[in-house]
Order: C-alpha cells, then structure tokens, then sequence
C-alpha cells in the first residue's frame, strides 16, 4: 500500500525533529555545572522610561562553554501585560543582544526578565524593575 501524504509528512517531521536534536547535542563528554552569566546593560534598574516612546534593550550573555537558549520578557506588575521581546537558540560561548521595545502603559511597574540555558541545562535568570511615565 503506498504511502499517503499524511503518512509522508509525518515522516518528514520526524527526520526534522531528529535533525533538531541531533544539532543540539553535546560534543563533549565533560559536565558543565556553570550557569550563563547575564547583563542587562540598557535599561538600567529602576530606570524612569517613558511609555509610547522607543527604549533600548542591550544584553551580554556569556557562558564558559556553549549557550543553547536565551529569552528576555517584559511583565508588568501592577498591569496586566505581558510580552517577548526577543529569544533565540545559538552555539556559541557569547552573545552582545540588542533589541528596542515600548512601555505601553504609562505610570506602571515592569520587570524585565532575561534567561539563558547551557547545553548542560543549567539555567541562569536575571531581572530588573523599571517604570513608566
């Protein structure tokens, strides 16, 4: 009985989520106890921003042998809005991010959350407050 396109495609999805994995796997045989390490470089903590306006986002990332995944995510704390303002996955022991953002929101708190994992799964988060006017 030949295969159907379902069937076809269903296979497709597995050599690619195979690939996926494949790519993502550890070169060597050495554990890696050691998060990333995180710096939020622009905006500073606690900084006054005003809302509706461009604000810049500036990251390093580093990590002592390979990073795998990062994230950085806006929460308001005393509103209700959420959002992402970048991610990634990426192979290398460093990483200088840059994105730009607006508050929404005026006169709200956020937090400005960044995580990172290694290939090793260990994680590293760092946050920061920030309000608009």
């Amino acid at each position: 009985m030949p295969f159907s396109s379902q069937n076809k495609w269903n296979n497709f999805l597995i050599v690619l989520v195979f690939l996926i994995v494949l790519s993502c796997s550890k070169q060597d045989a050495v554990y890696d106890n050691e998060a990333p390490q995180i710096q939020i470089l622009e905006p500073v903590p606690e900084a006054m921003l005003t809302s509706n306006e461009t604000i810049n986002l500036q990251l390093e990332i580093t990590e002592n042998n390979e990073l795998h995944e990062y994230a950085a995510v806006i929460r308001g704390q005393d509103v209700d809005t959420s959002f992402t303002l970048m991610s990634g996955h990426l192979h290398d022991q460093s990483a200088s991010l840059r994105a730009s953002f607006i508050l929404p929101i005026p006169n709200a708190t956020y937090k400005l959350t960044v995580k990172a994992s290694d290939h090793d799964d260990n994680l590293a988060s760092e946050s920061i407050i920030i309000y608009s006017k």
